[in-house]
Order: C-alpha cells, then sequence, then structure tokens
C-alpha cells in the first residue's frame, strides 16, 4: 500500500471527552474578568487624594468582597465544565504531539496529491495534443 493510498490515522477523543458531551460555546470572557473588581476593592482600603470612592473600613471588607467571590465561584464552576479541564501536562503534551503528526500527514498527503493531479493534468494535456496532431 503506498502512502497515497494509506488511511489518515484517526486519533480517539482524549479520555475526558468520552460520555461528556461538549458545550457549542465558551464561557463569557466577563466572567473570567476579576482584576478591575480586585483593583476597586484594594484601591477603596487605602485613602488616595485622588479617589473620590469611600474609603472602605477593614470590618466592610467581607462584605464588599462578597461580590468578587461570587464572580471566582463562577469562574471556577465555568472552567470545571470544559473538556479535559482534569488531564495532565504531560497527557496534554502527548496529545499536542499526536496532533502534529497528524497534521504533518495530512501535508505529506496534500502534496502527494497535488503531484499526482500536476502529473495527471500534464499527461492528459499530452495526450490531447497527440490527438489533436494526428
Amino acid at each position: 500500500m503506498s502512502a497515497i493510498d494509506s488511511p489518515v490515522k484517526r486519533l480517539p477523543a482524549f479520555p475526558a471527552a468520552e460520555g461528556v458531551p461538549i458545550k457549542a460555546t465558551l464561557p463569557s470572557p466577563s466572567i473570567f474578568d476579576i482584576l478591575p473588581a480586585l483593583y476597586d476593592l484594594l484601591s477603596r482600603l487605602v485613602p488616595s487624594p485622588t479617589s473620590h470612592d469611600l474609603v472602605l473600613e477593614p470590618h466592610q471588607l467581607a462584605v464588599e468582597a462578597s461580590s468578587l467571590k461570587i464572580k471566582l465561584q463562577k469562574a471556577r464552576a465555568a472552567i470545571s465544565v470544559l473538556p479535559g479541564v482534569d488531564r495532565t501536562i504531560a497527557e496534554q503534551e502527548e496529545e499536542i504531539r499526536e496532533l502534529e503528526d497528524l497534521i504533518s500527514q495530512q501535508r505529506n498527503m496534500l502534496h502527494l496529491l497535488a503531484e499526482k493531479a500536476r502529473d495527471a493534468g500534464q499527461s492528459s494535456n499530452g495526450d490531447h495534443t497527440m490527438e489533436d496532431g494526428a
């Protein structure tokens, strides 16, 4: 069997995805945008002449931080349902290597097919000129 006739290797789905439905959409990026809220909270702890916000007293911190805690909980929950988050770095790197090998095989196959198409086009053009000349 030549390289052109060989079937392309199919990679199995990674273990974390087996039996787990994959959502078509990713979580909203705003779920993970916690730095501005954290900055606002921390900046209210220290009085500043340029800040017009009220300065938080230490005993008010827990109440003010609750919205930030909720946002962090939502971000954790969004991450935990993503497929493959329980995989180790080694498993992810192995899959990356396998996918890179597959891409290389597919590129080689495309080059071989392009050469065959080019050769077939040249031979059919040559056949027509011979027929036209006869």
